[in-house]
């Protein structure tokens, strides 16, 4: 859930984490339901459901990781601006 403060990085994260759940969902009902698959089809739908699965194991990773290193309303007091060769530091 993105929270009232979350950074830019974070609502993606959310955002990814929401469709490798459908995802995963998607080929869990389509392995459940090899009537009519030979076995090189169920073998892949199985093999489709396990990386599924991985992908939202890493995606719930990756946002417990930054939940955890960046504390919430956390935000850089100078966000970082791009260099401009051009203008002179005064």
């Amino acid at each position: 859930m993105k929270g009232p403060h979350s950074t830019a990085l974070e609502a993606l994260l959310v955002d990814l984490l929401g469709v490798a759940w459908l995802s995963t969902q998607h080929a869990e009902i389509q392995a459940a339901s090899p009537a009519g698959s030979s076995l090189d089809q169920v073998a892949f739908k199985l093999k489709r459901a396990e990386s599924s699965q991985q992908r939202l194991l890493s995606a719930v990773k990756t946002l417990a990781t930054l939940r955890a290193l960046v504390p919430q309303g956390l935000m850089p007091a100078h966000p970082l601006r791009l260099h401009d060769p051009n203008k002179k530091s005064g």
